[in-house]
């Protein structure tokens, strides 16, 4: 079976660096996006691991199977990859060069317009991170 495809791009006037992608295949649900931001990076951090745990139970909750849920944090000089499977968020960090933020959802069993406003709603979360942090792009762990 040929995989459905359907793409929302959301664009406003003052930022057209986000991109929100939904894809079904079959069962499984896959959703993404990418954004940049100039949250600091220890904001960023403390946010992706608590979101990510937050997105394994909704999907969970609602009865789904996780196929993987990951976001990685490119700082100037390093990566921070973020994966969760299960209950623990696994942190794995390398060195690059970029400021981008990227989260992925695979799941099964669960509602496709409902990952996307998960999806929406964690996209939102970290252009407000932006508007509270102190811009800073220090890492920290």
């Amino acid at each position: 079976m040929k995989m459905q495809k359907n793409h929302l791009q959301m664009l406003n006037k003052n930022r057209t660096d986000q991109i929100l992608s939904i894809r079904q295949h079959n069962d499984f649900i896959a959703g993404s996006f990418s954004i940049n931001s100039s949250a600091a990076a220890a904001d960023l951090n403390e946010f992706m691991k608590k979101k990510l745990k937050k997105l394994a139970e909704w999907v969970l909750d609602n009865q789904g199977i996780i196929g993987h849920i990951k976001a990685s944090i490119e700082y100037p000089g390093s990566v921070k990859m973020y994966s969760i499977t299960e209950d623990e968020v696994f942190i794995k960090e390398r060195l690059d060069n970029c400021n981008t933020v990227s989260v992925a959802v695979i799941a099964a069993f669960v509602d496709k317009e409902e990952i996307r406003r998960q999806l929406e709603t964690c996209l939102e979360e970290v252009r407000m991170l932006e508007n509270y942090s102190d811009g800073s792009k220090e890492q920290s762990s």
